[in-house]
C-alpha cells in the first residue's frame, strides 16, 4: 500500500494501525537469511504456495520486507505471514485498532514517515 510510491495518504482506504498478541506459541518458517525481498510477486506467491503445501508444522513465515528495504536496511525490516489453516494463532480482538489518521497516533505517524523516508500526506 505505501510502499509503490512511499507515501503514506491517511484519507485514503483509512489506513489502520492494529496491535495484538498472539493467542498461541506459533512455529514460522524464517526465510529472512535466504529470500530475496524484491523478487517478483509471481515467483515469491509460488514459492509461498509449495511452502504452504509441503510445510504441515508451520503457522507461517517471517521474511525480509520489500516496504522499507530488507534486511539490514532497517531493524523492522522483517514481514510475518500467518497462513490461514492456522488462525487459531489470533485472538477474536485485537488489544489496540485505530485509523492512522486518529489524532492520538499523529505523533507516532510523523515520526514513522520520517524514520522511513515517506512523504506523509494527511
Amino acid at each position: 500500500m505505501f510502499q509503490r510510491d512511499r507515501t503514506i495518504t491517511l484519507q485514503r482506504a483509512t489506513p489502520t494501525f492494529t496491535l495484538f498478541e498472539l493467542a498461541r506459541d506459533t512455529t514460522l518458517l524464517d526465510l529472512r537469511s535466504t529470500f530475496e525481498p524484491t523478487l517478483a510477486r509471481t515467483s515469491t506467491q509460488q514459492w509461498a504456495r509449495e511452502a504452504f503445501a509441503s510445510t504441515r508444522a508451520a503457522d507461517g513465515v517471517l521474511y525480509p520486507s520489500a516496504l522499507i528495504g530488507g534486511p539490514g536496511v532497517h531493524p523492522a525490516a522483517t514481514g510475518v505471514c500467518l497462513w490461514r489453516r492456522r488462525a487459531s494463532c489470533l485472538p477474536p480482538r485485537p488489544l489496540f485498532s485505530r485509523p492512522l489518521i486518529d489524532p492520538a497516533l499523529r505523533g507516532a505517524v510523523e515520526r514513522a514517515a520520517h524514520e522511513l523516508d515517506f512523504l506523509l500526506v494527511a
